[in-house]
């Protein structure tokens, strides 16, 4: 067809070329090919200018009955304008052919006007005031008063503007009267590049949780070049492509097959105009049904509008909807309390087992009962094992307690309890079970006896026993003085003996040194359950007066599960007399233990002289023996003979 198009123009052009003699008509229509062509007048009687638009049909010379006014806009591309035009002369006009010369900026000749050799013949033109024309042909006869319409190919660039813009354009035809000739007008032809406009929409609320209110917000976009004015969006399907609604004045109420949507919200929103380059949010309100949970929706809008041209103008846009899964059956959550880390419960004796009720869903819980259930046979709940909840507001939290007992046989070992919840959610019964884990403990309970001072040598120690009457080991246990009397770390290691006061100050730096040292923790092992270990922590100093001394002790233990723990005591230790270890034997004691060597000594030489007296006793016995026995009788039977008779 575009070859067909190409050899009309070439044609078209090489008939008026061929034309050799003037035109002798009136002056103010000249020869074709004259530099000079008409000018209208008020005695002009060709074609004249009515009108112009964009269209979708493409260069042609057949009448278009039902034309298509086009939005076009900057970088549109390939375009047509169709320039109407109107017969004024009493002539038929025929061979009609018009040389439009575009604005210097946005637009450029398209189609066969930007051929190669359309652009050679075009030359001639340059003479009459255009070079690269767009060009369009009409062979029809035109009636005097008959309309036709020039179609031109017109390449619309990203540099346009909108707005009115003007063109030149060179009409040349021939008439009855000059079959061999031709007249030409040049004509200024208005033309508008309206713009576009283009609607989009989006949903910016991503996800709809099923079984509640959800806003969804709908942004409309206009991301074309000309405003939408009086813009009405109306909400006309929500859901799959199966789904039907049925609207009344006030809601949307979709249902399908699958899914049960329902508009709360308002469905027709009176925008009015939405700017190029510009958006609007509408919003509106969605229950979705736990049918639609996990499902991609749709919701359906029309949109009226008037476009670049005022033309009222009407669009079917979709948005998505994601509806989220159902939530999770359980709106109950049933955990320990959050100072509760680990949970502990200690065996071997009616301990506090205390957990938390929490509110999970959206909207409010009633009537709620709540069963605890031990999951090991050697475990007892003596306390509350039902508790009856009157109702719960979205996350709110209540504090629940009983009384448990666990069996010594579970200590360092994990246990649980089942929980059963049943509740009223949005009018429906539900019921929930879940497990709650704890970890089962022994005691210790530490305790300490006979604290007392004792002397050794020239220092004096703290004694006392640690004893845990607990049910477990307490592990890696210390022991440490934290509080010293006052006079003690004032004390002086020879305050009897050295009245100067240069030596009493010497022993109270030694006595403060030697008492900061009692103050570092002792190390005492592992203590064993229903068992005591000693402990004696120097203090550094020769005497102590008589009198009550409060101390203060600090016992560290690490339990089961490696979490350590300080036990504070203060006691009061009553000084009388202070017992010095060793004391007899090394003063008093002289005549004991000459007592002591004078009787070893007396074993030693009674097993002396006892031994002198039995070799010679033998050896008499051997002299009697030996006359006995021949020489022929080996020493063996002699042991043997002497075994038999002793």
């Amino acid at each position: 067809m575009s070859a067909i198009k190409l050899a009309s123009i070439l044609f078209s052009v090489l008939l008026f070329s061929s034309i050799y003699y003037p035109i002798t008509a009136n002056a103010q229509q000249m020869d074709c090919l004259s530099t000079l062509v008409t000018r209208i007048d008020a005695d002009y009687n060709g074609p004249v200018f009515i009108d112009s638009y964009w269209t979708d049909s493409s260069a042609s010379t057949e009448e278009v009955l039902n034309p298509i006014e086009l939005e076009v806009g900057p970088g549109e591309g390939p375009s047509t304008l169709a320039v109407v035009l109107t017969n004024r002369s009493p002539l038929e006009a025929f061979a009609i052919t018009g040389f439009m010369k575009l604005p210097d900026q946005g637009f450029m000749p398209g189609g066969i006007s930007a051929t190669p050799e359309a652009k050679a013949l075009f030359q001639s033109f340059g003479g009459r005031g255009i070079t690269n024309p767009a060009m369009a042909t009409y062979h029809a006869k035109v009636d005097p008063g008959q309309t036709f319409t020039l179609h031109f190919d017109i390449n619309i660039l990203d540099e346009a503007s909108v707005g009115t813009h003007s063109a030149q354009l060179i009409i040349d035809f021939s008439t009855p009267t000059h079959v061999r000739s031709c007249k030409s007008a040049l004509l200024q032809v208005p033309f508008v590049l309206p713009g576009k406009v283009i609607l989009d929409l989006e949903s910016s609320t991503n996800y709809l949780t099923p079984k509640i209110s959800n806003q969804v917000d709908i942004t409309i976009t206009n991301k074309g070049s000309s405003d939408a004015t009086g813009v009405v969006a109306t909400i006309t399907n929500i859901g799959d492509s199966s789904s039907s609604g049925s609207r009344d004045s006030s809601q949307l109420t979709l249902s399908s097959a699958e899914t049960d949507i329902v508009n709360l919200g308002a469905n027709t929103f009176n925008i009015g105009k939405i700017p190029a380059n510009d958006s609007i949010t509408i919003s509106t309100q969605l229950f979705p049904d736990d049918a639609a949970g996990a499902t991609v929706q749709n919701m359906d809008i029309v949109i009226e509008y008037g476009n670049a041209y005022g033309y009222k103008k009407s669009a079917l846009l979709t948005a998505g909807l994601v509806i989220s899964p159902n939530p999770s059956e359980s709106s109950l959550i049933v955990s320990h309390l959050p100072e509760n880390s680990p949970p502990l419960i200690t065996a071997g004796k009616v301990d506090v087992f205390d957990f938390q009720l929490t509110n999970n869903a959206h909207t409010p819980l009633t009537d709620i009962v709540l069963s605890l259930a031990p999951e090991s046979e050697t475990v007892k709940i003596v306390g509350k094992s039902k508790f009856t909840i009157q109702s719960l507001e979205p996350d709110e939290t209540i504090r629940l307690s009983t009384e448990i007992f666990a069996s010594t046989n579970l200590i360092n070992s994990p246990t649980s309890f089942i929980t059963t919840t049943d509740y009223i959610r949005d009018g429906e019964a539900r019921a929930d079970t879940t497990n709650l884990g704890a970890f089962v403990s022994g005691d210790i309970e530490l305790v300490l006896y006979d604290i007392g001072i004792n002397k050794i040598g020239n220092s004096l120690y703290v004694v006392g026993n640690v004893l845990n009457q607990g049910s477990t080991t307490g592990k890696f246990a210390t022991i440490e003085i934290t509080s010293l009397p006052e006079l003690i770390s004032q004390k002086s290691f020879n305050d009897e003996k050295t009245s100067s006061q240069d030596a009493a100050a010497q022993g109270q730096q030694r006595g403060q040194s030697n008492s900061q040292k009692a103050l570092d923790p002792q190390y005492l092992g592992d203590l064993t359950e229903d068992s005591s270990i000693p402990f004696s922590i120097p203090l550094a100093i020769a005497n102590l007066s008589p009198g009550q001394y409060p101390f203060s002790f600090k016992v560290t233990y690490a339990d089961d599960l490696k979490n350590f723990h300080d036990v504070e005591f203060s006691r009061q230790i009553n000084v009388d007399t202070i017992q010095e270890l060793g004391q007899d034997r090394r003063q008093g004691g002289q005549s004991d233990d000459s007592s002591l060597f004078a009787i070893i000594g007396g074993i030693i030489a009674a097993a002396v002289i006892g031994g002198i007296i039995y070799k010679k006793k033998r050896s008499k016995k051997g002299l009697k023996r030996e006359s006995k026995f021949t020489d022929d009788e080996d020493i063996e039977a002699l042991l043997d003979e002497s075994t038999k008779k002793s």
